[in-house]
C-alpha cells in the first residue's frame, strides 16, 4: 500500500489519529516497511500540527475521520502533504474539502496478503514523535529499530516498573473516576481486573477520586499524584 502512494524506506508519514486497531496496524506496517511512522498529538494547537508536519516533511497523513476538520483548517499550509488516508471505508469519510483523499480500508483491500518483508540495519530510524510545545515549537524526537524494541524488553521486566522480586519494593495504587450514575467498590474492581492484567500489575488498593488532573494538552499529571498520594497506606493484599 505504501509504494502504491509513492512512499519509500527512510521517507515520513504521519498519523493523526485516536488509539484503535487502524492505528495499531500502522505502527507495525509503516515501520516494518522502513517507512518512519510520525505520530501526532491530536489535542496540539492547529498551529503546532501545521508546524510538525512541515518539519518532519511527512508527505502522507493517516487520519481518523472524526479530526479531519482539524487539516481542513490548515490544509493550505501544508504544501508537503500530497494525500490523506481516513482510517475508513469510502462509505464512511465525511465530506470534506482535502484535496486527494483516500480510504484506508479500500487500500488495503486492493492489496495482495503476500508480502517481503524488508531488511535494514537495526539503528535506522522508526518512529519520529514531537513535545508537546510547552517550551515553544514542538521538539521531534527520533527512535530507532533498536531502541524500540530495548524499550520493549525493558516495559515487561519487574524493574522497568520499579519493582523488585521477591520483595517488591514499591506497588500499584488504582485511581478510578466514577462516571456520574454509575456505582462501583473496591472489591467488585478488584475482582474485574484479576483475569485481565498480569497478576503483579493488580493494584493493592483502589481510591475513588472526584477529577483526576490533566496537562493543557490532556495528559495525566502523573508526578502531581505521585506527590498526592506518596504518605497513603496501601492495604496488605495476597494477589494469588
Amino acid at each position: 500500500m505504501l509504494r502504491r502512494l509513492d512512499v519509500y524506506p527512510g521517507e515520513r508519514v504521519a498519523t493523526l489519529a485516536w488509539n484503535r486497531t487502524p492505528h495499531l496496524e500502522l505502527y507495525f506496517g509503516v515501520t516494518g516497511a522502513g517507512v518512519v511512522l510520525h505520530t501526532i498529538n491530536p489535542r496540539l494547537s492547529a498551529e503546532q500540527i501545521q508546524y510538525v508536519l512541515d518539519h518532519a516533511e511527512s508527505g502522507v497523513v493517516f487520519i481518523d475521520p472524526d479530526l479531519l476538520p482539524i487539516v481542513e483548517a490548515i490544509a493550505q499550509k501544508l504544501p508537503r502533504v500530497r494525500a490523506y488516508i481516513v482510517l475508513a471505508r469510502s462509505t464512511a469519510i465525511p465530506a470534506n474539502k482535502l484535496d486527494n483523499v483516500q480510504s484506508y480500508e479500500d487500500l488495503l483491500a486492493a492489496q495482495s496478503d503476500a508480502y517481503r518483508w524488508p531488511q535494514f540495519d537495526e539503528n535506522s530510524a522508526s518512529t519520529l514523535c514531537y513535545t508537546s510545545g510547552t517550551t515553544g515549537n514542538p521538539k521531534g524526537v527520533l527512535y530507532s529499530h533498536r531502541s524500540t524494541v530495548l524499550h520493549a524488553f525493558c516495559s515487561v521486566s519487574a524493574d522497568a516498573m520499579a519493582l523488585s522480586d521477591p520483595v517488591w519494593q514499591e506497588r500499584p495504587l488504582l485511581l478510578v473516576r466514577i462516571v456520574t450514575g454509575h456505582s462501583l467498590d473496591r472489591d467488585s474492581m478488584l475482582t474485574y481486573l484479576t483475569d485481565k492484567v498480569a497478576k503483579w500489575w493488580l493494584p493493592d488498593d483502589v481510591i475513588f477520586v472526584e477529577q483526576l488532573p490533566h496537562s493543557a494538552t490532556g495528559k495525566l499529571l502523573k508526578t502531581q499524584l505521585r506527590q498526592e498520594y506518596r504518605d497513603h497506606l496501601l492495604r496488605t493484599t495476597q494477589h494469588g
